[in-house]
């Protein structure tokens, strides 16, 4: 089962110059990537026996949808190690163990970076609107 997160932002009534567009295009590819940097990420190794095979970090890929851009992770148990999502941890499907391991949680670590664009996307947009 795919593990995944969009970023779709709201689109303005307004016409923005291509500049602006451009400085958007780009921080929307900087949250898509600080969220990959931080879930592709392993926690350090608790004592144990296990060798990690580094799939679950290798897995995780920029994703493009229509309207946004998204990460995701195909691996099969993807949703069991950084959850499925949910940016509230009762609604997600990562296991105790993991949480105790420290494992990042996708939703968390979106929601989190996506307060980030959210301030830059309004310094950005505050000063390249234009009315239409």
């Amino acid at each position: 089962m795919t593990v995944s997160i969009k970023f779709i932002p709201i689109k303005p009534n307004l016409q923005l110059n291509p500049q602006t567009k451009a400085q958007v295009a780009q921080a929307l590819r900087s949250w898509q990537g600080s969220v990959l940097r931080e879930v592709s990420t392993y926690p350090a190794q608790m004592p144990t026996n296990y060798v990690r095979t580094g799939h679950y970090g290798q897995f995780w890929a920029a994703t493009q949808v229509s309207d946004g851009l998204g990460v995701e992770n195909r691996i099969s148990y993807a949703r069991w190690v950084g959850g499925s999502g949910e940016e509230r941890e009762t609604e997600d499907t990562q296991t105790d163990e993991m949480k105790r391991r420290r494992w990042p949680r996708l939703g968390e670590v979106a929601h989190r970076q996506g307060k980030t664009l959210e301030g830059k996307l309004s310094g950005i947009l505050q000063g390249g609107i234009r009315r239409g």
